[in-house]
């Protein structure tokens, strides 16, 4: 995994790093939620915004320590496995969006196309579990594709 880091794959780790936040950012409309923060500053719960933009990072990280690996991987044994988790969990860390407290993020949007009322706060943390599964799925993907 220390490979991640060197060069050249330093690089690719942090370019897929950003964009992915970028993108996730992007999705979940969070340039919004950012520009509303100084009329809210009273009702604003600090700790659940703070802790769900750290997960969003940790998962951002993860996400891309996974693709740059699977592709060292790849090269070295020209045989793609253990990648499945890895990709579902960057999808759903694009669905869940930054913060899914303050964000409408993908899924609920296409939820609601359907006639569906969905959103995270109805999850009994606020959609932050959705957020720690998918850091202990891509902390066990990293783990597999190590051995």
């Amino acid at each position: 995994m220390k490979r991640a880091f060197k060069q050249p794959y330093i690089w690719w780790t942090l370019g897929i790093f950003f964009a992915y936040l970028l993108l996730n950012v992007l999705l979940s409309n969070f340039t919004t939620t950012l520009l509303s923060i100084p009329y809210y500053l009273d009702t604003i719960n600090w700790s659940l915004l703070l802790g769900s933009l750290f997960l969003s990072i940790t998962i951002a990280a993860l996400v891309a320590i996974n693709m740059v690996y699977a592709y060292i991987k790849y090269h070295e044994h020209k045989q793609l496995k253990n990648v499945t988790a890895a990709c579902s969990a960057s999808v759903a860390g694009l669905i869940i969006g930054v913060c899914p407290l303050c964000t409408a993020s993908i899924l609920p949007l296409l939820l609601g196309a359907f006639g569906i009322t969905f959103a995270w706060t109805m999850l009994p943390f606020n959609g932050v579990e959705i957020q720690i599964a998918l850091i202990i799925l891509l902390s066990i993907n990293l783990g597999v594709l190590r051995r």
